[in-house]
């Protein structure tokens, strides 16, 4: 006989968080994931009714309440190319019974204590609105089986039940992205168990009956691990049969600088981006030539991946500057052309670039 005065609404913790990466810079999508977390609940007041038959009492209504509690559980999902995700979900609640009334009751209850228990087992539909940024808001719902686990203790005795049912729920959220694997998340979720009326007897002998179907309103704070796929292999060297022809005689070139392990345009990148789209411009080359390079501080695969990474950025760059698409060739040399020789698992910041070459 629980129920929680209704609270409802999320949180934005998340938003203070930095967003130094932008959704162009990342591909979270076509891939398997895992997330986890917990966070707040709110569970609905839900009204019963009760006899002691020891003192010939007949049936009275009750009313019950309970404190803010908690939620825990994790889910594995598939994240979808065209922006849905689709998730498996198990999720726990608890809320410690705050206070029990009945307002015709010829004697005062005492001794109310107890608690409500759910678990849900969900499968959930989200989809995943794009903003250009690392901030990701999405809405969902789900539907799955739910069990609520009832216990409610007043004047020395203890009623207990159980029962299974169908659940559903509505998530709307928000989350962030911290690296190229990695988000943080927040949302808000509203989940019923349908059909969870339960009856039984209670310690003292007495007949109870708890008349609401369960539902709660819950805050989930988490984080989401994505599984991406390994960068590909670098293409195998093609035989010379003849000296390659001498590099043409006109070039400009132009150095796009990166964080570590980032394959994001910083402010300084962008300037650089300008600087080549204006002498391409002006010069009337035929051609640009992004060629991505890498640090020896990760494995030599990786690095190839995140200089392709790299040069795909400075591609999109120079589009959105106004050089057509076609006329844009990306290399990936990883970290075997260093501009600054260094020892493996170095991390040197001028080796982290993609030179733009103007032909």
């Amino acid at each position: 006989m629980t129920r929680v005065s209704t609270l409802c609404g999320a949180t934005a913790l998340i938003l203070a968080l930095p967003t130094h990466l932008s959704a162009q810079d990342l591909d979270l999508r076509g891939n398997w994931y895992i997330q986890g977390g917990g966070g707040i609940n709110w569970a609905l007041d839900q009204d019963g009714t009760s006899s002691d038959v020891s003192q010939g009492v007949p049936p009275f209504p009750l009313n019950g309440e309970t404190d803010t509690g908690w939620l825990a559980g994790g889910a594995v999902g598939y994240a979808w190319a065209n922006g849905f995700r689709t998730e498996l979900e198990g999720v726990y609640r608890s809320n410690e019974v705050e206070s029990l009334s009945a307002p015709t009751l010829p004697f005062a209850l005492t001794g109310v204590g107890g608690q409500t228990d759910s678990v849900g087992i969900m499968a959930n539909v989200l989809y995943d609105i794009d903003t250009g940024t690392a901030f990701t808001p999405y809405l969902g719902g789900g539907v799955g089986a739910g069990n609520v686990d009832y216990e409610v203790r007043a004047n020395g005795s203890v009623a207990t039940a159980d029962t299974w049912g169908v659940a559903l729920q509505g998530i709307a959220g928000v989350s962030v992205s911290l690296t190229d694997s990695m988000e943080l998340f927040t949302d808000y979720r509203y989940f019923t168990v349908l059909d969870s009326s339960v009856s039984g007897i209670d310690s003292a002998g007495d007949p109870f009956t708890i008349d609401d179907e369960y539902a709660a309103h819950s805050v989930f704070f988490g984080a989401r691990y994505h599984f991406l796929p390994p960068p590909p292999p670098p293409p195998a060297p093609t035989p010379v049969e003849e000296p390659p022809p001498p590099p043409p005689p006109a070039q400009d070139r132009f150095i796009v600088f990166f964080d570590w392990d980032r394959s994001n345009l910083t402010p300084q990148a962008n300037q650089v981006l300008d600087q080549a789209v204006a002498t391409y411009n002006q010069a009337g080359f035929a051609q640009v030539l992004a060629e991505g390079h890498a640090d020896r501080s990760g494995p030599a695969g990786y690095n190839v991946g995140l200089s392709q990474r790299r040069g795909e950025s400075v591609r999109q760059g120079l589009i959105a500057r106004g050089i057509a698409p076609d006329e844009i060739v990306v290399r990936a040399f990883g970290e075997t052309q260093p501009l600054v020789p260094t020892p493996d698992g170095v991390r040197e910041p001028q080796n982290r670039r993609v030179e733009i070459i103007l032909m």
